[in-house]
């Protein structure tokens, strides 16, 4: 409260912005209002308010209005303590950083890592309050797969592949495909292949199986 008995508050919402990655920070007397065109960029704003109060080093900003927008979504990182490690601490500073999306590798679908099996869907729930997605890098380096999208039976086997991993976990924003960590069979000397659009289109059939917007 103030000296005079009115109240001082902070108030969250969502609001329209010409831009969906943009927040707002409007700051008057006895009100600071974070808006975003999002959610996501609501907490993004309550961060840059963060920003704010620290280089302040007290509790004070000043007046006015100023927006923050974000060059680009999504916008993404592998673990910077080990590999396919995130703590809800380290997931808190990746979201604080600007970042709104991670990369956790799957090795053997649908669910073991590099770092070993993990549990997908805990993982998406708590990167999810964080304002983060999470991608998986679908990881077989070294390790062709055994059949290429036209070989008979190849849709059952990519589903068992790739589908596996959002039937698990269907709150998976979506995969990584790079050439040289799922190498197919008709190599062109470097990647991606020959059979690459027909190795995509298998791909988005069957995990789109489990998720349409996947």
């Amino acid at each position: 409260t103030t000296a005079t008995g009115g109240v001082r508050r902070i108030v969250l919402a969502v609001a329209p912005e010409k831009d969906p990655l943009t927040s707002r920070l409007t700051v008057a007397e006895n009100e600071i209002r974070v808006t975003g065109a999002t959610p996501r960029e609501v907490l993004q704003g309550c961060y840059r308010l963060e920003d704010e109060l620290n280089l302040n080093a007290r509790p004070a900003v000043k007046r006015g209005s100023r927006t923050y927008t974000r060059m680009f979504s999504p916008r993404m990182v592998h673990s910077g303590v080990s590999i396919d490690n995130y703590p809800d601490e380290h997931m808190d500073e990746i979201a604080r950083a600007g970042m709104d999306a991670i990369l956790v590798y799957v090795r053997d679908p649908p669910d073991v890592t590099r770092a070993g099996r993990v549990d997908m869907n805990d993982l998406v729930r708590r990167a999810a309050v964080r304002g983060l997605d999470v991608y998986a890098y679908f990881d077989r380096f070294g390790h062709p797969l055994e059949k290429d999208p036209t070989d008979e039976g190849a849709e059952a086997y990519y589903d068992g592949m790739f589908g596996s991993i959002v039937k698990n976990a269907p709150g998976l924003k979506g995969l990584i495909l790079v050439g040289e960590s799922c190498p197919v069979k008709k190599s062109t000397g470097f990647y991606p292949s020959y059979d690459w659009p027909s190795f995509l289109t298998l791909v988005s059939k069957v995990t789109r199986r489990y998720r349409p917007d996947f």
